[in-house]
Order: structure tokens, then sequence, then C-alpha cells
């Protein structure tokens, strides 16, 4: 659901990591794990639902006295773009 340049900033660190495994991964199975992640983080473009999501997130967070944001805040870029 991430927008493009945020795969790309994931993909990137993905990808510094991988090389970083190769030479402690003998057996393949966590360089194999990434790719397939990166894999998986590329296979569709479901961005358009980031404002619907937020929207859900409001009136939850409303309900349960809690912040998506507060909870999360790792998320707040997205949400100040994507928060109607």
């Amino acid at each position: 659901m991430l927008p493009k340049e945020y795969k790309d900033r994931i993909t990137q660190k993905y990808k510094e990591h991988i090389k970083w495994l190769k030479g402690h991964d003998h057996l393949s199975r966590a360089s194999k794990g990434y790719e397939s992640a990166i894999n998986w983080l590329w296979d569709k473009d479901t961005s358009k639902h980031l404002p619907m999501f937020f929207e859900l997130s409001n009136k939850y967070d409303q309900h349960r006295k809690e912040s998506v944001v507060e909870t999360f805040p790792e998320l707040k870029e997205l949400y100040d773009t994507y928060s109607s």
C-alpha cells in the first residue's frame, strides 16, 4: 500500500542488507527472504487505498480514543500526505 518513493527507500535498504548477508548467509535463506519481500512489495500498486486507510483509522481512533500516528509515529509523513 506504500507509494513508490517509500518502496524505493525500502528496496534500497533491503538490497544493502542483502549485499551484507551474502557473506554471512551460507544457505541463502535470509537473502532469498529479503528478495521475496522486495518482489512482493512491488507486485501490486495499492497506494490508491492510503486515503481510505487513514480515513478508517481516524474513525477507529475516535472510537478507541487512540491515535494511529502516536502509536506508529513512522506513519506520520504518510498520514500528513494522504489523510483528509
